[in-house]
């Protein structure tokens, strides 16, 4: 994947009416004035579903400050209160790396073509509501709204 298509799903909403739009945005806004900036860290690889039949290539995510889970937690109250019915997979902290588009299953994965990432820190300073659009060559993806986590002060 482009490196500008990489992001850091916390919640799928699928077809959004333009009039939804605003009041998601008002409540982003409300979770990323009570949220602050915070580093995660690469941590470990695979597939989805599996690696006999890859369909997507991810990297895995550590939080070591403990602060994804609760900005997703709020992020997925919002969209219920907003009328999106509770999402039925379990959150699973990932970043899409590439989408496999081979058919065929693999007879005998080769246990060394996915190799263990670094296990890197990167900040994540903000949180953005974005449009994808499928396209022959692959999803597109437009920030309809981006709200920048503040530092916050240490109490």
């Amino acid at each position: 994947a482009p490196a500008d298509n990489i992001h850091l799903p916390l919640r799928f909403l699928g077809d959004t009416e333009p009039e939804q739009l605003p009041a998601l945005q008002d409540g982003l806004d409300v979770i990323g004035a009570g949220a602050g900036r915070f580093s995660l860290h690469i941590a470990g690889a695979g597939c989805f579903p599996n690696l006999r039949q890859p369909r997507v290539i991810w990297a895995g995510l550590r939080d070591r400050e403990e602060k994804l889970s609760p900005l997703q937690s709020e992020v997925e109250k919002l969209v219920q209160l907003l009328g999106w019915l509770p999402e039925e997979r379990g959150f699973r902290a990932h970043l899409t790396l590439g989408r496999v588009r081979r058919q065929k299953p693999v007879a005998r994965p080769s246990p060394d073509w996915l190799v263990e990432p670094a296990s890197l820190p990167f900040a994540v300073d903000s949180v953005e509501l974005i449009e994808s659009r499928l396209h022959p060559a692959g999803a597109r993806y437009r920030t309809l709204h981006r709200v920048k986590l503040i530092s916050q002060p240490s109490a």
